[in-house]
C-alpha cells in the first residue's frame, strides 16, 4: 500500500487564502485521526 500524507491533499480553493487551507488540513487531519488513521514514521 502507498503511503501519502493528508498534507498531500491539501489545496487551497478559489478565492480562499492559505491560512484557510492549513486550517482545512489540520481538520481533515483530526478527521483522519478520530476515524482509526495514524501517523507513520
Amino acid at each position: 500500500m502507498i503511503s501519502f500524507s493528508i498534507l498531500d491533499l491539501s489545496q487551497i480553493s478559489e478565492g480562499g487564502s492559505v491560512s484557510d487551507a492549513v486550517a482545512n488540513s489540520a481538520r481533515m487531519a483530526q478527521a483522519a485521526e478520530a476515524a482509526g488513521y495514524h501517523r507513520s514514521n
